[in-house]
Order: structure tokens, then sequence, then C-alpha cells
């Protein structure tokens, strides 16, 4: 663009058109794109400080209001998001430099996930938490540095509250590996005999 304006401007040099007449057309132009198109400059010069403080850049995954997706395409006006539904969304560069953005993959990839299981008070919470390790310990998709972490966080009206806090490589990875690791605990706690209790209520 720097590069545009300086031919533009030798251009009208070559063509007898003076600085002065140039700072003339220049505020009058100023004037009418301050008015007219205020949208349009914004997401300009948003986009410059989106290349030039580089927040983003294409392959991170960045949450946007509701939006959470992969970025594509960053461009002067606009950026390009794949969101996770598999949409192709615009959105405004003015949304991302002065609304509020998250990127999960700007300086670090790796995904911290919270998994929260109840457990019957019958069961002893120490024989509950070397189930919950060993089936954590069992999963591919669960990073061991940062080491996973197994607690025993409540205890709530029905149950003995568990959360397992554990590490993924990615935000995609996190999702699947988070529903991978409910399923196996469902599984361990058929088979240790553990009972995962639920409010039943009978109404008349």
């Amino acid at each position: 663009y720097l590069l545009v304006a300086i031919g533009i401007v030798l251009a009208f040099g070559v063509a007898g058109v003076g600085p002065e007449r140039l700072a003339l057309l220049g505020g009058a132009l100023g004037v009418g794109i301050g008015f007219g198109l205020q949208n349009v400059v914004s997401n300009f010069v948003s986009g410059l400080i989106l290349v030039a403080e580089r927040p983003i850049k294409v392959g991170d995954v960045i949450e946007v209001e509701s939006l959470v997706g992969t970025v594509q395409r960053i461009g002067i006006r606009s950026s390009s998001v794949h969101s996770l539904d598999g949409a192709e969304v615009i959105v405004p560069n003015s949304d991302l430099v002065s609304g509020k953005l998250i990127n999960w993959t700007l300086s670090d990839a790796r995904r911290r996930f919270d998994l929260v299981i109840g457990a019957g008070y019958a069961h002893d919470p120490r024989e509950v938490m070397k189930v919950l390790k060993q089936v954590v310990a069992r999963q591919p998709l669960i990073l061991h540095d940062p080491g996973p972490e197994v607690l025993c966080t409540s205890f709530a009206d029905s149950a003995i509250e568990y959360t397992v806090r554990a590490w993924a490589g990615g935000y995609l990875e996190a999702i699947e590996a988070k529903s991978l690791l409910a399923t196996r605990i469902h599984q361990a706690f058929a088979e240790s005999g553990i009972e995962i209790p639920f409010p039943q209520q009978d109404v008349h």
C-alpha cells in the first residue's frame, strides 16, 4: 500500500499536479471518508494493526464472543475463520482488534480441561482416586508434561465429587480427550463396582 501511494504521488507530479493541490485533494477525501466510510476505514486500520502486531496468525484457534474456530485468512478489511461446525465466518478486523479476543494457540497450543465425576458416599475416596489415576494414565491423548491431577473437590448432596485436570496437545484434542476419558471412567467404575449416583424424584 505504501508503494502504491508513492506511485500515485509521483504520477500526479509527472502530470503537473503540485503538492498544494494534492494536499487539498487529500483533505477533501479525508473528510468524505471520515463521514461516509467510517466502518471501512476502521476495519482497514484494524487490518494494518493485525499485520503489525500479529495477535493472531493463520492456523490459530481463536474465540470471539460465541465463535470458536481456526483462522484461515487475515485480510486488510476482514478475516476468515473456519468454525468448529464447518462454517466459513467472515469477521470484521475491527471486532478482532477492539473486541475481546481469546487466542488458544498464540504462544502455547496445549489446552487444559477439567472433568468432574461423582461417586457414592459408600466408596472410599482413596480407592476412587486410585481408579481415576489408573484410567487417566492409560489415555494416549493426555499429556504427561504437565502431568494430570486427580482431586477430591466437593461433598455434594448426592455424591462425593472428584475433578480430573489434564492437558492435551491442542484445543480440538482436548475436546476429544475429555470425551474419551469420560467413557473410560464410566467403564472403569462399572468394572470396579463404584456407583455414580444421581438424584431421583417422585412427582405426584
